[in-house]
């Protein structure tokens, strides 16, 4: 007998996808870490501020893909998630992910990024 009925299944799936962010089927450390820190619908700015100095390792404010790379070695994920970060995230197109940026892709949304 299943421990989780249809629906639960359903949302359990639904919610693996949402923090999957990178798209390759396993939720590695620093997707559970953004997870665990930032709720999506109620992130405090400074609980994503700490999610993202998890990435920032040099504290120059934005976040390169040669940190993203250093970070996700890590947790074993592939180079070419580092790229689908930087597509996903850097709305700007220079090639480094502001707080800013991180706080839409933490909250999943395309709004305001400087709401508390």
């Amino acid at each position: 007998e299943a421990c989780l009925s249809e629906l639960e299944c359903a949302r359990v799936a639904q919610l693996f996808d949402q923090l999957d962010s990178d798209g390759n089927g396993v939720l590695e450390y620093t997707e559970f870490l953004a997870a665990m820190t930032c709720h999506r619908s109620k992130m405090s700015r400074k609980a994503c501020m700490a999610a993202f100095r998890s990435f920032d390792l040099d504290g120059s404010g934005s976040i390169s893909a040669e940190e993203i790379r250093q970070v996700f070695a890590r947790d074993g994920a592939s180079p070419q998630s580092v790229e689908q970060v930087l597509k996903r995230c850097d709305a700007n197109g220079d090639g480094e992910i502001c707080f800013e940026e991180f706080m839409v892709m933490l909250r999943g949304s395309h709004g305001d990024a400087h709401g508390d």
